[in-house]
């Protein structure tokens, strides 16, 4: 459920949109379930499908994703774009994740990873849609 903070139109309602997105990207990674990612989503934003379809992939016949939750640990708000568009600074770490076939077994392992991410939400009409998130580091 979209937490009351979010619903407020300004910076600390993107802020709160941004970190409720990712609690949302970690449900599809946990269940399959991408509709309501989404649903929150902008139509274009490409990490948003991508995060999607790869989910959607693991999935596929009876697969599923053990481990790989996205955790928020810094974001930062970039001043210099105005509302509806707010950007900012984020560093996410993703916990290690193994996305394992019907039976179990293994296909991929990933050990877990922290970058740098400027993501971006828009405010349009009376809620947030996530834009979409570029990685700044290497």
């Amino acid at each position: 459920m979209l937490p009351d903070l979010a619903k407020r139109d300004d910076a600390i309602g993107a802020k709160a949109f941004v970190k409720y997105w990712f609690a949302v990207a970690n449900h599809a990674i946990a269940t399959g379930d991408t509709a309501p990612l989404a649903a929150i989503s902008a139509k274009d934003c490409g990490s948003c499908d991508a995060l999607a379809a790869s989910v959607r992939k693991s999935f596929k016949d009876g697969g599923h994703i053990d481990g790989g939750a996205l955790h928020v640990v810094g974001l930062e708000l970039d001043p210099r774009l105005k509302p509806p568009l707010f950007r900012f600074a984020l560093r996410l770490r993703q916990d290690p994740k193994r996305v394992l076939n019907p039976a179990g077994m293994a296909v991929t392992r990933e050990s877990g990873a922290s970058a740098l991410f400027f993501v971006a939400a828009r405010r349009v009409g009376a809620a947030f849609e996530f834009v979409g998130m570029e990685r700044i580091d290497d």
